[in-house]
């Protein structure tokens, strides 16, 4: 009986060590968490205080340095000096074609009446823009994109083939304008022939 008893004291002082270990353990593995979270709020404030030295201690930019020169009237750029210059060489450009033309006209002594139809024709080389909105179906906008591309007549118009109408005009697909009708009725005013009076009501792009 009293071998028994001392055995299950000893085991009980057994266990009662060995919770004392493990609640040690378990302690000692709590503090350590709580360790491993200061040591990373403490990193996180490190770098932090890092990054924002390094913003106060960085060197300021270079301010950027503009090559030119100084005028009266204030600081002249390069790019600006290049761009009168430029100018400037244009303007001598067209000074020197006009004072060849002069000694041409001279060296060969045409008559003012020579020159004047030469003039002329040099000026009847434009064609006359004609009003092409009087075709029926075409507005200001279409007549617009054709006066881009150069048709600004009704002969011009009338020369022009439906492919090339289509991808000049660009008009959406549900809304394609007769242009077999353009040419027919720009090819009448080309000629002189009397057209009929179009609905005026309708709307043209």
């Amino acid at each position: 009986m009293k071998r028994l008893l001392a055995t299950l004291i000893a085991v009980t002082a057994s266990a009662l060590v060995a919770w004392r270990f493990v609640r040690r353990v378990q302690d000692l593995q709590t503090e350590l968490a709580r360790s491993q979270r200061e040591l990373a709020s403490h990193q996180a404030r490190a770098l932090e205080a890092e990054r924002r030295l390094a913003m106060l201690t960085a060197p300021a930019a270079a301010p950027i340095l503009h090559r030119g020169v100084v005028a009266s009237n204030g600081f002249v750029g390069v790019d600006a000096l290049m761009m009168e210059a430029a100018a400037a060489a244009a303007d001598l450009d067209a000074a020197a074609d006009v004072q060849a033309l002069d000694e041409l006209l001279i060296e060969n002594d045409l008559p003012l009446a020579e020159v004047e139809v030469l003039q002329a024709s040099a000026d009847s080389a434009q064609p006359t823009e004609q009003d092409l909105t009087q075709i029926d179906g075409i507005g200001p906008v279409f007549a617009a994109r054709l006066r881009e591309h150069g048709i600004v007549t009704f002969g011009r118009l009338a020369e022009t083939s439906t492919a090339a109408l289509a991808e000049i005009i660009q008009a959406p697909a549900w809304r394609q304008p007769d242009f077999t009708a353009w040419i027919a009725e720009a090819a009448d005013r080309a000629a002189g022939q009397p057209v009929a009076r179009r609905d005026h009501t309708a709307l043209t792009p």
